[in-house]
């Protein structure tokens, strides 16, 4: 093309940390009361895709001491993603660390569902710090809505929020007693033509990572305590590289 120069950016390095005692590594022994780290994984891949460089997935227990370590190894890194800890129980130990590692939080709570404990906050050398609920569901939501447009921001790219594409709904959705916006795992599928239709997956909360194995988009609700319609135009998130 005869260009003489490029502008290029290097890939982002991103730490992951998943918080919780009961976490157990995959191929690792499980014991009574622990789960396997499912968030670790589904994060990495996420990073690759948005094209980040993701350090191994690491963990740390619920115990102040080992916490801070983790997380002071983590911030040698410009984006940090922690996993759990972030509510308000005697085990949530994740905000007061980062805080005496230099952070300072520039939000925590979000007004949506599921994702609510979400925080994000600066480190003293600019790193962007994102503390994510444990839920698997709320993990991937808000990595999909905010971690992904720090990462674009920090690779050169306009940190735009993901794009939206319009359809309408194939089936009512039932009330729901909870006024935030949500964000639903969602089957967006061509209609002969015609435009998209869209329905949620088959999901029973936040907790269940299930709903978003048949999932390529994020339904929008900005009402979720309305009773939604057949046949009503809404806002979808496309998570994968298209619709049939």
């Amino acid at each position: 093309a005869g260009a003489a120069t490029l502008e290029v950016a290097s890939q982002v390095q991103v730490a992951l940390v998943s918080t919780g005692d009961e976490l157990v590594k995959a191929g690792d022994e499980r014991r009574f009361g622990q789960i396997y780290d499912s968030n670790g994984p589904m994060l990495s891949a996420m990073m690759r895709e948005f094209g980040a460089s993701p350090r191994p997935p690491s963990s740390a227990p619920d115990e102040s001491e080992a916490l801070i370590a983790t997380l002071r190894n983590a911030m040698e890194c410009p984006i940090v993603l922690t996993v759990g800890g972030m509510s308000m129980g005697t085990h949530d130990l994740v905000p007061q660390s980062f805080e005496s590692l230099g952070v300072k939080w520039r939000f925590h709570g979000v007004s949506m569902r599921p994702g609510k404990p979400m925080a994000y906050g600066v480190g003293p050398d600019g790193q962007q710090v994102f503390g994510l609920p444990g839920n698997p569901v709320s993990a991937f939501v808000c990595a999909w809505l905010f971690v992904r447009m720090a990462i674009r921001g920090l690779e050169g790219f306009a940190p735009l929020p993901p794009e939206t594409v319009h359809a309408k709904l194939a089936e009512d959705i039932k009330p729901h007693r909870d006024s935030r916006p949500a964000y639903i795992p969602a089957r967006v599928w061509g209609d002969d033509g015609k435009g998209l239709l869209a329905a949620p997956t088959k999901w029973s909360g936040s907790s269940d990572p299930f709903g978003l194995v048949e999932a390529n988009a994020l339904l929008y609700l900005p009402n979720p305590n309305k009773v939604t319609v057949a046949g009503l135009g809404v806002d979808v998130i496309p998570t994968t590289g298209g619709f049939e």
